[in-house]
């Protein structure tokens, strides 16, 4: 089980051991919602459904990079946000005994979260 503890932003977590879920040796929580096996098929999956393709990002910048608007749109940063938050969630419920990580599954809770979120920003916008 890996543990995360807090470090500098700009090394983008401190890895404390291996990822559960492709055996990198080092994760970190850039690792975890961007470049592990499961992060990737998560992102081209959901790029499929969406057109919505993550901005390049590294592990020093990324949690700016992905909140600026000269990056990437309000609207992707939300799906961004939805996704990372899905495979993060996923790969808790995997690591902590629940059922195994159902992709299918966390990509329907990231649109739906997505579009909930879009609906009430277009509502409080008068769009």
């Amino acid at each position: 089980m890996t543990i995360y503890r807090a470090g500098p932003i700009s090394t983008g977590g401190i890895a404390l051991s291996t990822c559960d879920t492709c055996g990198a040796r080092e994760e970190t929580t850039f690792h975890a919602l961007v470049e592990c096996t499961y992060a990737r098929r998560f992102w081209i999956r959901l790029r499929e459904l969406t057109g919505v393709k993550l901005p390049n990002l590294n592990p020093t910048s990324w949690a700016s990079a992905i909140l600026d608007n000269r990056i990437c749109g309000v609207n992707d940063q939300t799906i961004n946000l939805c996704r990372m938050w899905s495979v993060w969630r996923s790969r808790n419920d995997h690591r902590h005994g629940k059922a195994p990580i159902d992709m299918a599954a966390s990509i329907d809770w990231a649109l739906d979260v997505y579009f909930h979120l879009n609906a009430a920003r277009e509502k409080t916008d008068g769009k």
